[in-house]
């Protein structure tokens, strides 16, 4: 089996507008590279933190939830208020969450947010982890993967406080002063769909809502990432 760690972070210093950049859940760092160069290349400061257990076999995974990939957040953004005049955030699924989260507590220059749910149960949680775990496997072993391992996702007391995380996220929506800009695929399932026109009629302040016909779930790699990064370039500059 090979051995694997926790993808590091990404930290890629430009200009004094800082933007936090936030992936998705069960994905790595690497979901949000290339949009985090991008933006580098356009002069801003790019941060990617990488959330515990992530990229990891999902024996190593279950060891975490929510609070602690929410404590990695939270200070990968503090980090950068106390070195950085403006911030911004941008975060894919989970990713959104947190920046809505975090948007919900601090003064932040602009959101954006890609694919965002407005709930989960914790079945459907363990159905992408029971879909993950094996994928992940394939990478690091050639043996089959351990039926035994279903059990640990069966356990997994992470995905309950999943669900209580997204409920308090989407109760506080209108405590969001931050311009927000929304958006989603054509080609995801069809809640997230809802969630966005959710999310954006519940947020008070100034706010747009946007889709990508050629795009699913995870937006950043989809064949509409061009469009999509010169959408979001567009509305860093003119909003800011």
């Amino acid at each position: 089996m090979i051995k694997v760690k926790n993808p590091d972070p990404i930290f890629l210093e430009g200009n004094e507008h800082a933007i936090l950049l936030l992936h998705t859940f069960t994905g790595t760092v690497r979901d949000v590279k290339q949009l985090g160069y991008y933006l580098h290349e356009q002069g801003y400061t790019v941060l990617i933190p990488s959330y515990p257990g992530h990229g990891l076999p999902i024996q190593d995974f279950v060891k975490y939830d929510i609070d602690n990939w929410w404590q990695t957040v939270e200070d990968s953004f503090l980090k950068l208020r106390g070195q950085y005049n403006n911030i911004s955030l941008i975060g894919v699924s989970l990713g959104g969450l947190f920046s809505l989260k975090l948007a919900e507590k601090y003064d932040v220059n602009q959101i954006i947010v890609m694919s965002v749910p407005m709930k989960k149960d914790p079945e459907g949680i363990k159905y992408r982890l029971k879909q993950f775990a094996p994928r992940m496997h394939k990478v690091i072993s050639s043996e089959p993967f351990p039926e035994s391992n279903y059990h640990l996702i069966d356990n997994y007391t992470g995905a309950s406080k999943f669900v209580d995380y997204i409920k308090d996220i989407m109760n506080n929506l209108s405590k969001i002063n931050s311009s927000t800009i929304i958006l989603y695929g054509d080609r995801d399932d069809m809640s997230y769909h809802d969630s966005a026109q959710f999310i954006y009629n519940s947020i008070q302040s100034k706010k747009f809502i946007d889709h990508y016909a050629n795009a699913g779930h995870l937006m950043t790699v989809s064949k509409d990432k061009e469009k999509l990064y010169t959408d979001i370039l567009h509305f860093l500059r003119q909003d800011n």
